[in-house]
């Protein structure tokens, strides 16, 4: 049978665990340790002033077309559009690295499913299909990959809610200046609607 302390150093080793460990690589965003997994904390929890990482300027933007095997046709247009019309900032710039960089990162295996399924975009009959699988597949992954690199950019909004990539992934934007447009007042990343 366990002793008072035993038990006082069982429930210690509990509360611990459920603490975030602060961790922090050099020149990367801090991150807490929680369950296995790392997680970003925000600058402002830390009291520190945040400064993007290094990235690319808007005329870098050919990943989507060179990913359209996969990637639904409206997003190529709209993600290529956005990256063109955002402007050359250190957290625009940023942002454009780090969805790039998540956007080669995707794994194989979705890819692979995702072409397997542009067959169906193109024809109307089975075009309701295939939003079904954009919108259970790659809808998801495509908003959290945007949530993400505003998080690690330092904006101190976020990118349009949820129910705007329904159409981000769906309906493609044209022209281009109305891509600009929206997230400048639906996803400014500094939460001045009108402004980046």
């Amino acid at each position: 049978m366990p002793d008072e302390d035993e038990e006082e150093e069982e429930e210690e080793g509990k509360e611990r665990d459920r603490e975030p460990a602060r961790t922090q690589a050099k020149g990367a965003p801090h991150q807490t340790q929680q369950r296995g997994r790392l997680q970003p904390v925000e600058p402002s929890q830390l009291g520190e002033q945040c400064a993007p990482a290094p990235g690319i300027p808007n005329t870098n933007c050919s990943a989507y077309a060179a990913n359209s095997s996969w990637l639904p046709l409206a997003y190529v247009n709209n993600a290529t559009c956005a990256c063109q019309t955002t402007p050359n900032s250190p957290t625009a710039d940023c942002v454009r690295q780090f969805l790039q960089t998540r956007l080669a990162s995707t794994p194989a295996w979705l890819k692979a499913m995702a072409a397997s399924q542009k067959p169906l975009e193109m024809t109307p009959l089975t075009y309701p299909q295939y939003q079904a699988f954009v919108q259970a597949f790659l809808t998801p992954r495509i908003y959290r990959d945007h949530v993400d690199a505003y998080r690690s950019c330092c904006c101190p909004s976020g990118p349009a809610p949820y129910p705007a990539w329904v159409g981000v992934t769906t309906v493609p934007i044209r022209p281009c200046s109305l891509v600009g447009a929206s997230i400048r007042h639906f996803g400014s990343c500094h939460g001045t609607p009108g402004s980046w």
